[in-house]
């Protein structure tokens, strides 16, 4: 069974651009101030009135477990994300720097290929991003795992960090490396304990304690088995972008979402028709499916709240 959710609405200062690359060719040197001017402000809200008081109480809780995770996340893209963005909310809050901090989540331009635009440190954003020590290389990095195998596993997982130490290279886990992450198993646990839906409940549970022990499949079984819920949430290390060394190791991001009941009616044609979609593919017949599959998941959902991966990314 495959879930597709479709994300429709944000109610948050979204800022949404387009055309960076004709814009880096107009102008080779653009300002802060004239990179953010070409994005645009979009503040969307959902409608929680057809909710319950409880599940607003658990979207609560939720949203407050995504703050967490997006914290997480401003460690992970880069060394000196947090230190520039506090110093500038202390020095400057009504800079452009600030603002376009914000944006971009760190010091670095992610339309203007990682350049830095504010503060000291490496002109541009580090492969290794804070996943792994500034100064390593792709081969002393792989020449390590070589003359130590036993330490493989670790060292490649997702869900750690690499220190150097006087010993060489250490792997973290994420649940060690980031003990906030016991904050967010707790609010996930206080979550489920609200949640009247039963599939929803099992995954909060299982969410909780695979944050804890950075083991997550079970979990992510259990969210594909999700039914009958009003309340959706994808919170954890998920996506690889950021580590550009390897892209081993993943992000933290959140996305808290609230279901749109006649979006997804509108939605249910089209599972009738994923047969016939899929024998119309433009492919060759050995790759085309008899059946799709009826178990496919087709929902649409609001969104409550972005953090961490998920704000920086699809911005």
């Amino acid at each position: 069974m495959k879930r597709l959710v479709l994300l429709f609405s944000f109610p948050l200062l979204f800022a949404a651009c387009g055309g960076g690359e004709q814009q880096e060719a107009e102008m080779e040197h653009p300002t802060v101030e004239e990179r953010i001017e070409s994005f645009s402000d979009v503040d969307i809200e959902v409608d929680l009135d057809r909710l319950t008081e409880r599940q607003r109480l658990l979207i609560a809780k939720l949203v407050e477990a995504g703050k967490i995770a997006d914290e997480i996340f401003w460690r992970q893209t880069a060394p000196d994300a947090i230190d520039v963005r506090d110093s500038l909310k202390a020095n400057a809050p009504d800079s452009p720097e600030y603002e376009y901090v914000q944006i971009m989540y760190g010091p670095y331009d992610r339309v203007y290929e990682g350049k830095r635009f504010v503060g000291s440190g490496p002109e541009t954003k580090p492969k290794t991003a804070n996943f792994y020590p500034l100064d390593i290389t792709k081969e002393e990095f792989e020449q390590y795992v070589a003359d130590h195998p036993d330490q493989k596993m670790d060292l490649e997982s997702q869900y750690t960090t690499v220190l150097r130490t006087e010993d060489g290279l250490k792997a973290v886990p994420y649940h060690t490396a980031y003990p906030e992450t016991d904050t967010i198993a707790y609010l996930l646990e206080e979550a489920a304990e609200l949640a009247d839906n039963i599939s929803l409940k099992n995954y909060l549970r299982l969410r909780a304690k695979a944050i804890r022990t950075d083991d997550y499949f079970e979990s992510d079984m259990a969210w594909m088995e999700l039914k009958d819920n009003d309340i959706d949430i994808v919170i954890g290390p998920i996506e690889n972008y950021e580590d550009a060394l390897f892209n081993y190791k993943t992000a933290y991001e959140c996305a808290v979402m609230v279901k749109d009941p006649e979006g997804t009616a509108e939605l249910q044609k089209y599972i009738e028709h994923i047969d016939g979609m899929e024998k119309a593919l433009p492919s060759k017949q050995e790759y085309i499916r008899k059946s799709a599959g009826k178990g496919n998941v087709l929902e649409v959902v609001n969104i409550v709240y972005f953090g961490g991966d998920f704000q920086a990314g699809i911005k």
